[in-house]
């Protein structure tokens, strides 16, 4: 996905994004990046938006697909110019099933312990 640093409306979006997240592509781009994120999460998106041009790798966040199933998703991001304006490039990697082996994991080690 791509993002309007000024604005936060969406200037692009890939097939994936359109596939995981369940709007098409004419409902993300009259959205904003704030409409997939978690309502409590965007004091704190405010705080950490872009203010510089480099990387960024956030561990994960939760964030609701259309439906409002909640998945958790490991972002990489990085600021670019996109039609000549200031944007944000989002990769945006599914990782709810890793973190719900891993919790499995150290749910089993942690009876084992008992």
């Amino acid at each position: 996905m791509v993002y309007d640093l000024e604005s936060l409306a969406f200037l692009a979006v890939n097939d994936a994004a359109v596939r995981k997240y369940g709007y098409s592509r004419e409902e993300f781009l009259s959205m904003t990046i704030k409409d997939i994120r978690p309502s409590e999460d965007v004091p704190d998106f405010w705080r950490t938006l872009p203010r510089e041009r480099k990387a960024s790798k956030r561990p994960y966040m939760a964030t609701p697909e259309k439906d409002g199933t909640i998945i958790d998703v490991e972002i990489v991001s990085h600021t670019l110019i996109f039609e000549d304006r200031q944007a944000e490039l989002v990769l945006a990697h599914d990782i709810t099933e890793r973190k719900l082996a891993e919790e499995a994991l150290q749910t089993a080690k942690s009876m084992q312990r008992i």
